[in-house]
């Protein structure tokens, strides 16, 4: 079985060669690399050109004009020949027995199309975070943004390209935007609890961290959709769980644009919803919110604040 590992490359001068040296000390061999240089402006090109060089037989690299990571994995995509997809952001790193693991992981399980796993984050000061994935409801997980991360997970390939791969309008949600449009068309998901994975944070922070307002509307559009497909999918009795995930992210959204989580509480959330408590909402804002609704709790909030 062979794994295609995809990475985009802008102006990684200093994390690209750690990057793929984790690839070059995989215990599983039958991997093709391919990197694709999206309009560096450092010296990543030229770290790139010497890695494809001496790994020639293993190194695939390509050229996307196109600005933004979904260009360029879709650019990659068409390069890929692998039974699965490694999706890896040039600033991470896989431990030795990555893919080793999750390719018996995929034997183990009947040739899943999605492997959520669990990973670190490596701060700036090397401090490092377990997260894990939400993985008794999948689509929870989803909605919470608790399966995993691109770099952690694995793809299948085919699924990939017929859910249509990267959504190049998203600057941000881009594998979440993936995995929905590849679990409703019915993907096979399974939970992997080792952390194989770290993902490392960069001084300047992320395109999303860097336009929040953005990113949080996308967040929402993202969610919204996912509720309207699991709505046609799932009585409405079963539905509180998700609605209640909707609920937390438009209290998320509020912080950011009032407007918009008013607007988007006043259309997709039922009349008759009553919030539980979770790990965005307290049992106090349980109990106001049955007293005064959402947009009143919300102020009062803010006000105590």
């Amino acid at each position: 079985m062979q794994i295609s590992v995809i990475i985009p490359c802008y102006n990684v001068e200093q994390y690209i060669a750690q990057c793929i040296q984790s690839l070059l000390n995989q215990n599983y061999k039958a991997l093709q690399i391919i990197c694709v240089n999206n309009n560096s402006t450092d010296n990543t090109l030229s770290i790139l050109t010497r890695f494809a060089a001496e790994h020639s037989d293993l190194i695939t690299l390509v050229q996307e004009t196109q600005k933004g990571a979904p260009y360029a994995r879709n650019r990659a995509l068409q390069e890929a020949k692998g039974d699965y997809i490694q999706f890896l952001d040039a600033d991470d790193l896989l431990a030795p027995d990555k893919i080793q693991h999750q390719v018996k992981l995929i034997n183990e399980n009947s040739f899943p199309d999605i492997i959520a796993a669990d990973y670190h984050r490596q701060s700036l000061n090397g401090n490092k975070k377990l997260h894990q994935v939400s993985h008794n409801d999948f689509w929870l997980g989803l909605l919470y943004t608790q399966l995993g991360i691109t770099s952690a997970n694995l793809f299948k390939s085919t699924t990939v390209r017929i859910a249509n791969g990267f959504d190049v309008t998203l600057k941000s949600s881009q594998e979440y935007a993936l995995m929905f449009n590849m679990m409703r068309l019915g993907a096979k998901v399974i939970h992997d609890n080792r952390p194989l994975t770290i993902v490392r944070d960069r001084e300047g922070g992320s395109i999303s961290q860097q336009n929040v307002s953005e990113n949080m509307a996308r967040y929402l559009s993202l969610r919204i959709s996912i509720i309207k497909f699991l709505e046609e999918k799932t009585s409405k009795v079963l539905m509180h769980p998700y609605y209640q995930a909707l609920f937390d992210a438009i209290r998320v959204i509020y912080l950011h644009n009032k407007t918009l989580a008013i607007d988007a509480y006043a259309l997709h959330i039922p009349k008759d919803f009553k919030p539980k408590v979770s790990a965005a909402t307290t049992s106090i804002y349980v109990f106001l919110f049955r007293l005064f609704g959402f947009e009143r709790t919300e102020k009062l909030k803010s006000l105590l604040k």
